[in-house]
């Protein structure tokens, strides 16, 4: 039986053990959206040298890290496009690549990462033109260490 003596050496255990249940808890009554949300900010987080995607900032080159969540094809002749929509759990942006009709490796639910100049689409969604680009990983198959 425990005297009163012995029970503050258990205080200091108490708020390592109430902070795991809550994440627990929390974790289980997240929608499924918020759930990959926080995983895209965890995955994103490990990548050296991005800015979130809700901090960017419009006309400065900046780097930016996301998994592939749409992709659009425009084949004209002559001036096709490829567009690439991600995410990294705080928004999402564009990446357009003018000129192409092929990008070889980009494929949904892969890792994004990219870096040039960020512009303002029509929607106010930030928009890249013809970034430099690297795929990695997504967080759904391991971590990236970019």
């Amino acid at each position: 039986m425990e005297t009163l003596d012995q029970a503050p050496a258990i205080l200091p255990y108490f708020s390592v053990v109430t902070k795991r249940t809550d994440s627990y808890w929390t974790s289980l009554t997240q929608t499924p959206e918020e759930a990959r949300n926080e995983n895209l900010k965890v995955w994103a987080s490990t990548i050296q040298g991005v800015v979130k995607i809700a901090d960017v900032k419009i006309r400065e080159r900046q780097k930016v890290a996301g998994v592939i969540t749409n992709i659009r094809i425009d084949p004209r002749e002559g001036s096709g496009s490829i567009e690439a929509t991600f995410v990294d759990g705080t928004g999402q942006m564009l990446a357009k690549w003018l000129g192409r009709q092929a990008l070889q490796g980009i494929t949904l639910g892969m890792g994004l990462i990219i870096e040039g100049t960020i512009g303002a689409g029509t929607t106010d969604e930030p928009i890249v033109l013809n970034p430099e680009y690297v795929l990695v990983p997504g967080p759904e198959h391991g971590v990236a260490a970019h």
